[in-house]
């Protein structure tokens, strides 16, 4: 039956309608017809205490079983059909980035699974959910059970849950929110990734809910994000892209500091090595070239040594000769030194000769003084010839 039909059939049949806002402002109308077409009723937590009343039970009180009895939220094994593509692509992805997040926040206690059972009421162990994604604190030692049966001691329920969207898409928008209310399901995502492939106001992409202070399961963000996550604390932020939308975990609100899968993580490193073998390349032919430099300049070092050997021969040559020349000059200062007192003697002795030439000249002008004397006297003496 279709929604229309539904809302019609409503109207006439029980002329009451209880309104809840879903994805892009857009107002739809869920009654109690909807249950003809398969459909549970979920309030939106807004709408609480408005007195169109709130179907869902609170966890401190007993589990209530949905209008048609617990048969309704049966789910058998083969009901619990597999995943389409898309489906499964999300919620590997999911799965690995929670379990690096656990990883990076020491979760060591935390379990990091997916579709498993949980059910919560004793006597109907067919009313049960199968969470795509969960997480589950402090779990009893494996092996695991095959079902989670949370009355049992060690058996909570997850404290964090992601539902992906199937075909069946009306089973997770309604029944979904009050089946992991009465679990006790502290934070439940809902991602709904064709979403935007129908008619806008039916299906939003993501939706949060989270514990009141009533202690109940209410929605409390719903659009394309991105949303904090309380329990992950963390960002749950959408990527569209050809392939489709994709649910990721991210350390930020605007998606730039994702949580990397193994795989890309894998991928990275292989991209790494990869740059790194490059550039290892890189740097060996670089060596290479700076080994065949460093060669030629050895090569170089080797003339430029031998160059500098000769020139030290030559060096040690020129100075012997100095050495030699300034003996040989020592030698010629010491025999100028020897003429010169020689020279020195001889100007005296010369100097004694002319002082006694004097002598002898002034000696023998007086004496031919004194002939001439004695020959003027002679001659008074001899008179006129």
């Amino acid at each position: 039956m279709s929604l229309p039909r539904a809302r019609s059939l409503a109207k006439a049949a029980v002329g009451h309608v209880v309104v809840s806002r879903w994805g892009g402002g857009a107002l739809r109308a869920v009654c109690g017809a909807c249950y003809l077409a398969g459909m549970d009723l979920f309030v939106d937590p807004r709408n609480a205490g408005s007195g169109r009343g709130d179907p869902r039970p609170r966890r401190h009180s007993p589990p209530r079983p949905p209008d048609g009895g617990w048969a309704a939220w049966y789910l058998r094994d083969e009901d619990d059909v597999g995943e389409g593509t898309e489906q499964h692509i999300t919620v590997r992805t999911l799965l690995a980035a929670l379990s690096e997040l656990a990883r990076e926040r020491g979760w060591a206690r935390t379990l990091v699974a997916g579709d498993q059972f949980f059910a919560w009421v004793e006597s109907e162990p067919l009313v049960r959910i199968s969470p795509d994604v969960y997480l589950l604190d402090d779990p009893p030692t494996p092996p695991y059970p095959a079902m989670w049966r949370t009355w049992l001691e060690g058996q909570a329920a997850p404290r964090f849950a992601v539902e992906v969207v199937s075909d069946d898409w009306a089973k997770d928008y309604l029944h979904a929110p009050r089946k992991y209310d009465q679990l006790g399901t502290r934070e439940l995502v809902i991602f709904d990734p064709e979403a935007t492939l129908t008619r806008r106001g039916q299906r939003t992409v993501l939706q949060v809910f989270r514990r009141d202070a009533d202690d109940a399961l209410v929605r409390v963000e719903t659009g394309e994000g991105p949303f904090y996550s309380a329990e992950l604390d963390a960002w749950l932020v959408v990527q569209r892209g050809p392939a489709g939308h994709r649910l990721r975990i991210a350390r930020d609100p605007a998606g730039a500091d994702l949580v990397a899968t193994a795989d890309e993580v894998a991928s990275a490193l292989r991209l790494e090595n990869s740059a790194l073998r490059l550039e290892n390349s890189s740097l060996h032919a670089r060596v290479g070239a700076l080994e065949a430099q460093v060669a030629e300049l050895q090569t170089v070092i080797a003339v430029q040594k031998d160059l500098l050997e000769q020139q030290a021969a030559q060096l040690r040559d020129r100075d012997a000769t100095i050495a030699r020349l300034e003996a040989a000059i020592a030698a010629r200062d010491a025999t100028i030194a020897r003429l010169e007192a020689a020279i020195a003697a001889r100007d005296a002795t010369i100097a004694r000769l002319e002082a006694a030439l004097v002598v002898a000249d002034t000696r023998h002008v007086g004496l031919q003084t004194r002939v001439e004397a004695l020959e003027a006297a002679l001659t008074r003496l001899l008179g006129p010839a």
